[in-house]
């Protein structure tokens, strides 16, 4: 609990006081969310991927490229191993608990299972739930502030694929 904390004031102290204050009223400005885009999207790619999408106000296709560079990313990491799969299949086959292409952790011990089984769905969910109604549903939107929270997400799942370990196959 206390590293949350400390990762949200470290967050806040990132934050402008005048957009900080705006937040309090409600609703920031626009060039507000670019700042705060500009803040905490640290995943070089995923910048480069959607920022001037986001900073035009394309939003719901940002964070669909978002989205899409997680897929790719994981496909790529994966090799071999994910062709001829695509999205939440992809992501279940890739991050399952019985036989994992990649592996957030060791997973000897219930939590750490635990924690790959909650990435794999979170993942996988993020496809369906996410990526697909954006791709899929004609002048799909959003507003800033839900495509800020949903890069925000893709930002630290995309870290946590490129922390993973790629198995060995098993025979």
């Amino acid at each position: 609990m206390r590293n949350i904390v400390k990762i949200v004031r470290d967050i806040n102290s990132k934050i402008p006081i005048e957009l900080q204050e705006d937040a309090r009223e409600g609703e920031y400005k626009d060039s507000n969310y670019v700042d705060i885009f500009n803040i905490m999207i640290d995943n070089d790619v995923l910048r480069e991927c959607c920022k001037g999408l986001f900073a035009d106000k394309h939003y719901a296709q940002s964070v669909e490229e978002a989205y899409k560079l997680l897929n790719q990313i994981v496909r790529n990491k994966a090799g071999r191993r994910a062709v001829g799969k695509d999205g939440a299949e992809m992501m279940f086959s890739v991050f399952n608990i019985k036989n994992p292409v990649l592996r957030f952790n060791k997973m000897r011990t219930e939590s750490e299972i635990n924690q790959q089984n909650g990435y794999c769905q979170i993942i996988a969910g993020a496809m369906t739930g996410i990526r697909n109604p954006r791709a899929h549903t004609p002048k799909h939107l959003d507003n800033p502030k839900i495509a800020l929270e949903l890069l925000v997400l893709a930002n630290h799942v995309i870290r946590m694929v490129e922390k993973s370990i790629k198995t060995r196959k098993k025979t």
